[in-house]
């Protein structure tokens, strides 16, 4: 039986339970996978629709790691191969791929990230005391008067409940009380002293033998407005007595917050988890090169796999296969590779000098990295004349490419001056 599309089942989702979200899936790749889309025009359908397509499941249920595993599968073919499943097609890894742009990947979201992220949103309604069905079910029949946080895993659980235990290492620390009247929050198990949740600190031995309940609430502890902290408990963790005492507000209820990656809290949002989920790297130089404003995506796609050194150029296709005898299409006195068509074969070289011309660009002679690095540095201001300029090289990159794959596989080809033509 199924409600909404979920299978109604309180033992383990399989993946056979899953039949129905990977069919739909690939009902959608296989209505595009015929058509004349770009790179960018595929990972704009994978990040809209192909994306959005398992969010309702994994909303109510952690995904098996096979579905993920399937579903990702699916849109990297997508992606790489027009729904074609074919090895080594991937030009970058999907780990990389599902990475924010400012760190080098294409913004595509991580699903079991994801999953994680939208479950969080049930932790949030019960830690925070949402008044609805569900939450009050679960504290008077699982919970018990515990905290979320304290209770135990057993295996006459539901699965999907021990699941949602499952993810509580993910998210502890990220979840925030702050103190109202103090009569919602766990004394030693919610996240609302600067020392973290107090059960890092004390054990349950130590706080039962201290005449405490593990199910106090900080109101429980504060006896007239001071703490009664035991003198052992002072002696081993000092900043326990350095903490003030929250006044509490009797008309004000707790409140739970998130503290994102920078260590600021805000408001709980879906968002705010995926963003804290992911790791935060060092930002690539080249972003504001490639991802600027009203850009054209499957221009900035290409030179985005060019400064990668990711584009199948001979030099690649090499390693592969040794036996092949390869020659640039431009010059056929030697193999392609990135910095032999950007810029110092002749054609391409003639193409981007008269391009640079038109639109000023100046830069040092040197290899295309060495071109690369000088032009991030220079047109990081947001100007008219630098979009322009960015626009210009994501074009070039973009049209010599073509060109290049028109002579090696379409026995196709353009003067220089057309392709600056095409290009302009």
């Amino acid at each position: 039986m199924k409600y909404l599309g979920i299978p109604l089942i309180s033992t383990k989702l399989f993946n056979r339970d899953c039949k129905g979200l990977i069919d739909k899936v690939k009902k959608r790749v296989n209505d595009w996978k015929n058509k004349s889309l770009s790179y960018a025009g595929r990972l704009q359908l994978i990040s809209v629709v192909l994306a959005s397509l398992p969010v309702y499941w994994a909303s109510v249920v952690l995904l098996p790691k096979g579905i993920i595993k399937e579903v990702e599968k699916i849109m990297r073919n997508f992606l790489w191969n027009s729904g074609q499943n074919c090895k080594g097609v991937a030009k970058v890894s999907w780990n990389k791929i599902c990475k924010p742009k400012i760190y080098g990947g294409l913004g595509l979201k991580n699903l079991k990230d994801w999953n994680i992220a939208l479950l969080s949103s049930r932790v949030w309604k019960l830690i925070s005391g949402q008044n609805s069905l569900w939450v009050k079910w679960v504290n008077f029949y699982l919970l018990e008067g515990r905290s979320f946080w304290d209770v135990g895993s057993k295996d006459k659980m539901s699965w999907s409940w021990r699941n949602l235990l499952k993810i509580r290492p993910f998210l502890r620390d990220f979840f925030y009380s702050q103190i109202g009247n103090g009569e919602k929050t766990f004394m030693w198990f919610d996240n609302w002293h600067q020392l973290g949740p107090l059960s890092y600190v004390l054990s349950p031995r130590e706080i039962t033998n201290a005449g405490y309940n593990i199910r106090d609430k900080v109101s429980d502890v504060i006896v007239d407005e001071n703490w009664n902290w035991p003198a052992e408990w002072l002696e081993m963790i000092p900043q326990l007595g350095d903490f003030p005492v929250p006044r509490l507000i009797r008309e004000k209820k707790d409140e739970v917050y998130w503290v994102n990656y920078k260590g600021k809290i805000v408001p709980f949002t879906v968002n705010q988890v995926s963003s804290s989920l992911i790791c935060h790297e060092t930002i690539v130089d080249w972003y504001d090169l490639v991802w600027f404003q009203n850009k054209i995506p499957s221009h900035c796609f290409i030179l985005r796999l060019a400064i990668l050194g990711r584009l199948r150029t001979q030099d690649r296709m090499k390693r592969w296969k040794d036996s092949i005898d390869l020659s640039c299409v431009f010059c056929n006195s030697q193999m392609d590779f990135h910095s032999h068509l950007f810029f110092d074969c002749k054609y391409p070289k003639e193409v981007w000098n008269l391009m640079k011309d038109k639109v000023k660009i100046n830069h040092r002679p040197g290899n295309w990295f060495e071109i690369i690095n000088e032009l991030q540095c220079a047109l990081k201001k947001k100007s008219i004349s630098n979009f322009i300029k960015k626009t210009a090289l994501a074009a070039s990159i973009y049209h010599i490419w073509n060109e290049r794959n028109k002579r090696l596989f379409g026995k196709q080809s353009n003067s220089v001056e057309n392709v600056v033509k095409i290009i302009t």
